[in-house]
């Protein structure tokens, strides 16, 4: 099974000619479509394929913090 993105760039919304980005953020899988290397608002989403966030697909809205 295919790990889940927890987190993604709410400062990066479009797909750039370096993304998309996927990293770990503190031990967590994060992506973003722009894939700069600076400048990300990591926000946490409920667990998501990576197929689908790069689909384009409805993204999960984030999550309150907790």
């Amino acid at each position: 099974m295919a790990a889940l993105i927890d987190l993604v760039c709410a400062a990066h919304t479009k797909v750039g000619p370096e993304g998309p980005l996927v990293t770990t953020v503190d031990g967590t899988w994060a992506y973003c479509p722009t894939g700069g290397e600076e400048g990300h608002d990591w926000q946490k989403i409920e667990p998501t394929a990576l197929e689908v966030l790069r689909a384009g697909m409805q993204a999960p809205t984030p999550q309150p913090a907790q």
